[in-house]
């Protein structure tokens, strides 16, 4: 069969991005219902910024020291050939440059002619130092190694961001985002993972429907998942976490204000103070180097190695702290309460539950002052139950406990 060329049909608007070759191929020796058309030009060296608009397919962006360029291949998928011509006729790629801007947009159709599906796929090399914007959908977009602004808007697509120093705004939706090496950036995706690694800024990152790993921010981080598993790892700066019916972990941070609705929170090598909410899943902190404030709601809370005072309460479930925190305070209704205080530096507890066990742990040298009461239950000491206005001399620590329906007991054995 004789191939007649139609490329020409598939116009290309040029001002300043000059074309330098344009290829065609008819690949029906592969499938008789695709078709491929290719296009390339250059891109000034003296171009800043590089915005890319692509309705449908892929879009990869590198930065070089040399042979700047682009280069376009629209690809029917399947249906009727002469369709498929009629729609690609249709179809304006442009390639266009001004005020040390490059803009490459294939404009097509709203409509598809016959029922065409095609795809659509940049790949660019640019100049190290400029900024990059593209918008794209059904596919991934990839970039590399540039240095200026870079802003991503996908939908139903990977987004790759790696090597990028400037700041970052990329978005997708129903694919992963995921970004390596970079600068600042905000995060945003729906329905799919993020993940963030070696961001040398603050990190802003919000998504759904999947999971969340941030590792080695140099600034602060603020994370939101809404129904997927969070973990922020190494950061140097404060960090401000919420999830949902997941899994929050955060560890080898600075400050921490933790939130989860029906899931678990652990959260160790806080570089600050820590504050914890959540339900329905355990609760763990350790190695806290400033004060905890744990709140739970029917789940279990286990505190260990915190240096500031600490307060903890939670609900049908085990309520455990050890550490040589200067002040302790537990409530629990309806569950145990195990506390230990691992040196004489803690002055101060207060602790009130129900319907569970209630123990005390000191070093053997403390000297308490004790004020215990329970209801149905009794009181076991290792210590004289004084109250603190009779007690001889100074008392360490004070220590005032409650239980309903259960028993205290005091012992001896919280040094290390």
């Amino acid at each position: 069969m004789k191939f007649t060329p139609w490329f020409c049909g598939c116009v290309l608007v040029l001002a300043g991005c000059a074309r330098t070759a344009v290829e065609h191929s008819d690949s029906r020796q592969v499938n008789a219902k695709s078709i491929t058309l290719s296009q390339r030009g250059n891109i000034p060296a003296s171009i800043q910024k590089v915005l890319i608009k692509n309705p449908v397919g892929q879009v990869y962006v590198t930065g070089t020291d040399a042979d700047f360029g682009w280069q376009q291949e629209l690809k029917s998928l399947g249906g009727e050939e002469k369709a498929a011509r009629d729609f690609f006729a249709l179809c304006v790629a442009e390639a266009q440059s001004e005020g040390g801007e490059c803009r490459l947009e294939l404009v097509a159709p709203k409509g598809k002619p016959g029922q065409v599906s095609f795809s659509s796929t940049y790949r660019v090399q640019v100049p190290r130092s400029v900024s990059v914007d593209v918008v794209n959908s059904f596919g991934p977009v990839e970039i590399h190694s540039v240095r200026g602004e870079v802003r991503v808007k996908n939908q139903s697509g990977r987004v790759f961001l790696k090597s990028v120093p400037g700041e970052i705004n990329a978005s997708t939706t129903f694919d992963v985002l995921e970004v390596d090496d970079t600068g600042p950036v905000v995060l945003h995706n729906q329905s799919g993972g993020i993940k963030a690694t070696t961001v040398a800024g603050p990190c802003q990152v919000s998504t759904s429907f999947g999971a969340v790993l941030i590792h080695g921010v140099a600034g602060p981080v603020e994370a939101r998942n809404e129904s997927g598993a969070l973990v922020v790892e190494n950061v140097g700066g404060p960090v401000k976490a919420r999830t949902s019916f997941g899994r929050l972990r955060v560890e080898a941070t600075g400050p921490a204000e933790l939130s989860n609705q029906s899931g678990a929170i652990e959260a160790r090598g806080i570089g600050g103070d820590l504050v914890a909410v959540t339900s329905f899943g355990n609760l763990e902190a350790r190695d806290i180097q400033g004060r905890a404030e744990l709140s739970n709601q029917s789940g279990a809370i286990d505190a260990v190695a915190v240096k500031g005072n600490l307060k903890a309460r939670t609900s049908f479930d085990h309520l455990r702290l050890s550490g040589q925190s200067p002040e302790m305070e537990a409530h629990n209704q309806s569950g145990s309460i195990d506390l230990t205080a691992t040196s004489g530096q803690t002055a101060k507890i207060n602790a009130a539950t129900s319907f569970g066990q209630l123990r005390v742990s000191l070093p053997a040298d403390a000297k308490p002052a004790i004020a215990a009461h329970t209801t149905f239950g009794k009181v076991v000491s290792d210590f004289p139950v004084v109250p603190p206005a009779v007690g001889d001399g100074p008392a360490n620590p004070t220590i005032t406990l409650n239980n309903r329906s259960g028993d205290i007991r005091v012992q001896k054995g919280g040094g290390k």
